[in-house]
């Protein structure tokens, strides 16, 4: 397109590679200084961004125009990850992607998505940039590992912020000119973030830096598990809203007020504003680190400690939601409770998983039981009864006891509930089958 030919390549000498970097900073600078700019109070309550003036070389539009470009350069062209020719020149870039446009999603309460498309279109632009870069380099953050950290945490707060948004059920039309529906940019802010975690865990190299990168890869999961144990651990006395911090201390404290924006001067934190809300991230984290642990990373030796940890973390935050410790309708519960079955159902692809097989066998019959005294939508009934097909070897995990039950619960089911019937058969004809 004509708009492409001003824009500087990031494919030549080393001179011209310097003047790209100063071009990006200079597309940052205008970028921050519009978030600024429009802090005055308007028609919206957070400052918009613009594609109308796209004739300016400094404007959100030329940004946007530098990200497609990218995107172009560089699909994947060979079967094998390459160096990257120019990494000096891509690791600010990255930096500042994750510092300016992956932080500059408004919070789960600021406006709605019909006025957010050009955060949205900067956003997946951004989060395409950097899944193609993982796919096309094999060195990317070996000497930046905090570089890759920073981006990660940023799209889990974008996963996090479009999960709890009232505008999920938006679906982009044909014609919206590349907009996203949230549910789209949400799954692709997971599948990048888990791109990069695998890429951190799969590196067992130092690089010469302090943080080497199956080092940066654990101190993710210590932090995310450090937010569900403290979050777990003082459950009964926490008062909403929490900021969680996976990279410093306290990883939980209560806060007044959930700021409109993050401040990218900030290590990078998370918001919650309730319960259900803390319920959703941990099940976020939980979906991460199963995925990124499964199948297992070059460094997972370093890691069998936090595998034991997040089995127990899960377990206990199961445990919360079945008995209304935390104040959770059911049916804001029953989606929580299948997630956390299914990252534990991961964890028994792994060597000696015989404590996950124990306890997700346990997870999936009380599950079971949950849904025999509640209504469930198809979609939930399914996937249990994908997760009843594969409890391990029933008859060495499960009591009786859970058994009569289940029995009772079948006794006191409601005649037109046949698929609760057939769920909890089904169950009963796997265990007797299996004695």
């Amino acid at each position: 397109m004509q708009y492409y030919l001003s824009l500087p390549s990031l494919h030549s000498s080393s001179s011209v590679n310097r003047d790209a970097t100063r071009y990006v900073m200079l597309l940052f600078s205008s970028f921050t200084d519009s978030r600024h700019a429009m802090d005055a109070p308007t028609s919206t309550p957070f400052p918009l961004l613009t594609f109308q003036n796209s004739d300016s070389t400094d404007s959100p539009a030329a940004l946007r125009d530098f990200l497609l470009q990218a995107i172009t350069d560089n699909q994947p062209s060979l079967p094998y990850r390459i160096k990257h020719p120019h990494l000096e020149t891509w690791i600010p870039i990255l930096s500042g992607l994750s510092d300016y446009v992956l932080s500059s999603f408004p919070s789960i309460s600021t406006g709605t998505w019909d006025i957010l498309h050009e955060k949205a279109v900067l956003v997946n632009a951004t989060v395409e940039v950097f899944h193609l870069f993982l796919q096309r380099f094999s060195d990317l953050f070996d000497t930046a590992p905090h570089v890759a950290r920073k981006a990660l945490v940023r799209l889990l707060i974008l996963c996090h912020i479009l999960d709890c948004r009232n505008d999920g059920d938006v679906s982009a039309k044909d014609g919206d000119d590349g907009i996203p529906s949230p549910q789209h940019l949400r799954e692709k802010c997971l599948t990048v973030a888990i791109e990069v975690m695998r890429y951190l865990g799969d590196s067992l190299g130092s690089a010469g830096v302090e943080l080497p990168t199956w080092e940066a890869f654990r101190s993710v999961c210590v932090g995310c598990l450090g937010i569900g144990e403290a979050v777990v651990l003082e459950n009964t006395t926490l008062e909403f809203p929490l900021e969680l911090s996976p990279f410093q201390q306290p990883y939980v404290r209560e806060v007044t007020s959930i700021p409109d924006k993050s401040n990218i001067q900030d290590l990078p934190s998370f918001f919650v504003r309730g319960p259900v809300e803390a319920v959703n991230l941990l099940c976020l984290f939980f979906d991460v680190l199963t995925r990124s642990m499964l199948p297992p990373v070059s460094s997972q030796p370093f890691h069998t400690d936090l595998v034991l940890r997040l089995t127990k973390l899960m377990q206990s935050v199961f445990d919360l939601c079945l008995p209304g410790t935390w104040p959770l309708t059911s049916q804001s519960m029953m989606p929580y409770l299948v997630r956390i079955c299914c990252a534990e159902r991961r964890l028994l692809g792994l060597k000696n998983a015989h404590i996950q097989r124990v306890v997700f066998s346990d997870m999936v019959s009380r599950l079971l039981l949950h849904r025999l005294g509640n209504t469930c939508t198809h979609t939930e009934d399914a996937m249990l009864r994908d997760l009843l097909n594969e409890i391990p070897e029933p008859h060495e995990y499960l009591e009786s006891g859970r058994s009569l039950a289940i029995l009772s619960a079948l006794a006191q089911l409601p005649a037109e509930d046949e698929t609760g019937f057939n769920l909890a058969m089904a169950y009963i004809s796997r265990r007797n089958s299996s004695l």
